[in-house]
C-alpha cells in the first residue's frame, strides 16, 4: 500500500475488512490499524465510517461510468449508454461485492445509484414520454434494485450464462417500456 494516499489505504483497508465483517462492526480504529494510518490522518479525510463507505461507492460509480466508455469502444469502436453500467462493473469488480450485496447496506447503495444517474436517466426518458422527476426516480430505483439482484444472484453463473440472463432481461424491460409508453 505503499504510494498510496491516506485515503486509498483507508478505502482499501475498509474493502478488506468489509468481506468477513459487518458494516456496523468495522470501526474506526479497525480501519486505521488495516490501512496502517494514524487517527489523525483517519480524520484529515473522514469523520465517519459511514463516509468511508460513501467515498467507495462514489469511487465505485464513476469507475463504472468509465468501465462502460472503455468496453464499448473496445467491442464496438463507438460509445454507447448501457441501462446500467454499474452492473456490469461490479460483476467484472467483484472486490465490491461485499457493499452492493449487503442487504443492511442497499439503501444507502441505491440512493447512491439513483443520486448518481437521475438527470442523465430523467433526460433519457423525457426524450420517449414526459414522465415528471418522481416518476423517473421510482422507474430508476425499480431498475437499478433489480439490476443489483441479478448480479448478486449471478456470482458465480459463466460468461456466456450471465449474457444470456443480461439479454432476456434487457428485452424483457424494453417490452415492459413499450408497453407502459403505448398506454
Amino acid at each position: 500500500m505503499s504510494g498510496m494516499s491516506a485515503a486509498d489505504k483507508i478505502k482499501g483497508a475498509f474493502l478488506e475488512l468489509k468481506k468477513d465483517n459487518a458494516f456496523e462492526r468495522i470501526s474506526i480504529t479497525d480501519l486505521c490499524k488495516q490501512a496502517g494510518v494514524s487517527r489523525t490522518a483517519f480524520y484529515r479525510y473522514y469523520a465517519r465510517t459511514e463516509d468511508v463507505l460513501d467515498d467507495v461507492i462514489r469511487d465505485v460509480l464513476s469507475q463504472s461510468e468509465q468501465f462502460r466508455e472503455e468496453r464499448n469502444a473496445r467491442l464496438t469502436g463507438k460509445t454507447t449508454r448501457e441501462k446500467q453500467p454499474i452492473c456490469e462493473y461490479l460483476r467484472a469488480h467483484t472486490e465490491y461485492k461485499p457493499i452492493f450485496s449487503d442487504a443492511s447496506l442497499i439503501h444507502i447503495v441505491l440512493r447512491a445509484i439513483v443520486e448518481h444517474q437521475k438527470h442523465t436517466f430523467i433526460r433519457q426518458m423525457n426524450k420517449t414520454d414526459t414522465l415528471s422527476e418522481s416518476e423517473a426516480e421510482i422507474l430508476l430505483y425499480y431498475q437499478a434494485s433489480g439490476c443489483l439482484t441479478a448480479i448478486n444472484r449471478s456470482y458465480g453463473l459463466s460468461d456466456e450464462q450471465w449474457k444470456a440472463i443480461r439479454e432476456r432481461i434487457d428485452n424483457s424491460m424494453s417490452q415492459t417500456m413499450r408497453d407502459a409508453f403505448d398506454r
